[in-house]
């Protein structure tokens, strides 16, 4: 009877000493998955600073290669570039990288002009998977930067052969079209984009941009318009925005625009041009070669651009004009 409770003890003990295990065992597992978790959240929802701290205090826990693939990649959020640089090179140091540490490592060489080794990392995270769509945008990106913008387009049409909707390649596109020149279809890239991304200042800039090269007019000033409201800052969103008012006449709002960015920034050279041009407009002759001389005095190019200016025709009748724009003085 003795030896059956011993065994029976023993038994229990074996029993207990098990299940303690497992619940280590599945409190280590959980603090982990936890931990994964409030990485991602934080950098789901935009908290770089806190994911930064966070994968700080918890770097010695963590799996190597998720610790650099996340931390490289709050660094370059962050914009500390040379700081994702140096984590980067560590991360070089690791055998068989994934090709989501390549995609990071390549953004932060692409962050630091260093183009052709942004291409370099994105092809090594392209051979480890080649429906990698972001590892398409910034090799077509950095294509974009050294003046590559066929291959650009087709490195960009091949994310978009993967997802049509992909925001980056999309707007990646529309850049390389606007610089070439085909602003019709790179205002149908952009409004698909900003249907994507509501919020976008930059596309709707371009936008403006696009509509004044095609002289649509009332388009280009309802796009500065919504570009102005995401973001009230944007000195050269004033400036363009007043030149489009302008080719539609509206010459009150026009100056009413201008002045809001000259607040921001008086001493803009092409926010005083635009004011002449605006001044002369109205007859107000002394004010516009006011803000002509200062506009010269900050930007000598100024000169030349003035001179073919028919909104200042009527600063052309004065010799003080040949005066402030006489080429080389």
């Amino acid at each position: 009877m003795q030896l059956n409770n011993n065994y029976i003890y023993f038994v229990l003990s074996i029993f207990l000493a098990f299940v303690a295990i497992c619940f280590i065992i599945f409190k280590i597992l959980s603090d982990h998955s936890s931990s994964l978790s409030k990485i991602e959240n934080l950098i789901k929802h935009k908290k770089f600073n806190k994911a930064y701290l966070y994968l700080n205090k918890n770097k010695d826990i963590l799996d190597k290669y998720y610790f650099y693939c996340q931390y490289i990649l709050v660094l370059t959020k962050l914009e500390k570039f040379e700081e994702a640089y140096d984590e980067s090179l560590e991360a070089l140091k690791l055998p068989d990288l994934p090709y989501q540490l390549f995609n990071n490592i390549s953004y932060v060489y692409y962050n630091l002009k260093k183009y052709d080794e942004a291409i370099e990392f994105a092809n090594k995270a392209l051979a480890l998977c080649p429906n990698d769509i972001y590892a398409l945008a910034n090799k077509g990106f950095a294509y974009i930067k050294i003046g590559k913008l066929d291959t650009a387009l087709k490195t960009f049409s091949a994310a978009l052969d993967i997802n049509s909707n992909f925001p980056n390649a999309i707007s990646g596109t529309a850049h390389c079209l606007f610089e070439k020149g085909e602003f019709k279809e790179c205002c149908i890239l952009l409004e698909k984009f900003i249907t994507l991304n509501t919020e976008e200042y930059s596309a709707y800039k371009k936008l403006g941009e696009c509509y004044f090269y095609l002289e649509n007019y009332i388009s280009s000033a309802k796009m500065y318009k919504k570009a102005l409201e995401l973001n009230p800052k944007s000195i050269l969103c004033y400036c363009e925005y007043s030149n489009v008012l302008c080719y539609l006449g509206d010459f009150k709002n026009a100056i009413n625009i201008l002045d809001k960015g000259l607040e921001i920034d008086p001493f803009n050279a092409l926010a005083l041009y635009y004011k002449c041009r605006l001044c002369s407009i109205f007859r107000e002759i002394d004010e516009a070669f006011y803000y002509l001389e200062r506009s010269i005095n900050l930007y000598d190019g100024f000169k030349k651009i003035a001179i073919n200016d028919n909104f200042l025709n009527n600063l052309k009748l004065y010799s003080k004009f040949k005066d402030l724009t006489e080429i080389g003085v």
